[in-house]
């Protein structure tokens, strides 16, 4: 099921802000009225699961929506995952990677799948390390890869919310796994929102035609906006864009020639 995305729900911004060029660059800024909002899709079907790989520390990285740059302590596991209801996946399972962590600062949690690392290899581009990207807003954390394709970027919410007064980690994990039905775990809530009509034709591309993976070099969050910096493979010219962290839009948009 896809519709507009929920309000109370994540990234990108209503509020436009003042950029100041410096050194010489001239910026070409969206007019307001093509500021779109993202699309939310919830699960569909039903799920089993099995731990494969069991709970381990580790850290992560969370972008708060004050600015704050934070690392956590959090855990990660694999769990085998097959469909229940589609006779065609019932005996296809697969691997989940997935995270879990508390902010201790607001309880929010998350809970839910995650990338390994993964590298990609594009022509003309070189290898991209895919790494999670954590980014709190006023209500929630969200995830993201670094990498963006052909303009597309997409964010996961988590399975749980928010953390309960003296609820740890531990509590919310056994959560999880008595979880049963439903669309747990696979998949968690996600939205997209595609900035590539902000930008010149072929700015996501590589000869200005092939479409291709290219990483966010430049992630930073003031007061509930969160701006990410690229450069365009085909131009070698650098973009940024601005997102509502709570009503899931783009702001603003600049390519910088």
């Amino acid at each position: 099921m896809t519709g507009k995305f929920i309000e109370t729900m994540k990234p990108k911004l209503v509020l436009w802000l003042a950029f100041v060029l410096s050194g010489g660059l001239c910026g070409c800024p969206i007019a307001p009225s093509q500021a779109q909002a993202a699309t939310r899709t919830t699960a569909e079907g039903t799920w089993a699961k099995t731990l494969k790989t069991p709970w381990t520390d580790t850290k992560v990285v969370l972008y708060r929506a004050d600015g704050q740059v934070v690392q956590l302590d959090a855990k990660e596991a694999v769990y085998t995952v097959w469909s229940t209801k589609n006779p065609e996946n019932q005996h296809k399972p697969f691997d989940f990677p997935m995270a879990a962590f508390i902010d201790p600062a607001t309880r929010n949690v998350w809970i839910g799948g995650v990338n390994t690392g993964q590298v990609e290899t594009n022509e003309g581009i070189g290898n991209l390390t895919y790494t999670n990207l954590f980014v709190e807003t006023h209500s929630q954390i969200v995830r993201a890869d670094n990498v963006m394709y052909d303009g597309i970027i997409d964010w996961d919410e988590s399975l749980i919310k928010e953390a309960q007064p003296g609820e740890g980690l531990e509590r919310v994990i056994d959560q999880f796994d008595k979880a049963t039905g439903g669309s747990l775990p696979f998949y968690q809530a996600q939205w997209e929102i595609n900035v590539s009509s902000y930008f010149r034709d072929g700015f996501f591309s590589i000869k200005g035609w092939m479409h291709c993976s290219i990483e966010m070099q430049h992630i930073e969050i003031s007061n509930g906006k969160l701006r990410l910096d690229f450069t365009s493979p085909a131009y070698k010219t650098k973009g940024s864009v601005w997102l509502d962290l709570n009503k899931g839009k783009v702001l603003k948009a600049i390519e910088y020639k």
